[in-house]
């Protein structure tokens, strides 16, 4: 079990691409905007369901751990603006916590995106973990967390040929920074990432705690 609680700040930053003044050294929860990602967090500290608005600032906490140890959770904003300071936040995260939007093709399409830049970065460590947690799972449109990974390597596949990008400029060399994304064999999380990908579901607005069991386990084991 997974006792939590946060203590909320900001980073203030100068512009939308500026790197935040405060050091990550925890789990970072990333996602398009819409998936769940503070609804998930506000569950975690208090059991209640907010009533939430877009934000721009990630959010850095405190998680407190049964162990009695703590590690600092960051919600990081999911738009679009944002993706190349995304990456500055999770180059010294011990874990990326993704969050999808089971419920429509465009959500996954996006998170396919995202994925795909998150790969090809040299600031995404190979050793690090990765859970993708698939919120919504408690609605009828919802896809399984194993339908939704055979899509996701379906998107990845297709922008790999296409060279799709959201427009990020990667700190590293392109003969670097490509290494996880080859084209002369299928993507796959598996072979792409040294460091486990878990998939799961789950639901920010289901029973709780079974609802973010997966995450707790996650942020615990980190």
């Amino acid at each position: 079990t997974c006792f939590l609680f946060f203590r909320e700040s900001s980073s203030s930053t100068s512009d939308l691409g500026a790197p935040t003044k405060q050091k990550v050294d925890g789990v970072v929860i990333i996602g398009c905007s819409g998936a769940g990602k503070t609804v998930i967090s506000h569950q975690l500290i208090s059991g209640s369901i907010p009533q939430t608005v877009s934000s721009m600032i990630p959010a850095f906490n405190e998680v407190k751990l049964s162990s009695g140890n703590t590690v600092q959770l960051v919600d990081f904003p999911g738009h679009e603006r944002l993706r190349q300071s995304m990456l500055q936040h999770v180059k010294s995260a011990k874990g990326v916590i993704l969050v999808v939007d089971p419920r429509t093709t465009h959500s996954i399409k996006q998170t396919a995106l995202l994925i795909y830049e998150l790969f090809k970065s040299e600031d995404f460590s190979p050793t690090t973990p990765l859970l993708i947690f698939c919120n919504k799972n408690d609605t009828p449109e919802a896809k399984s967390h194993d339908r939704v990974k055979v899509l996701l390597v379906r998107e990845v596949e297709s922008m790999k040929k296409t060279g799709t990008t959201m427009g990020i400029t990667d700190s590293s060399s392109t003969s670097t920074s490509s290494k996880r994304i080859q084209k002369d064999r299928p993507f796959s999380f598996e072979l792409d990432n040294i460091a486990p990908v878990t998939f799961a579901s789950g639901s920010a607005h289901g029973e709780q705690p079974k609802g973010l069991a997966p995450i707790m386990d996650f942020i615990e084991n980190c």
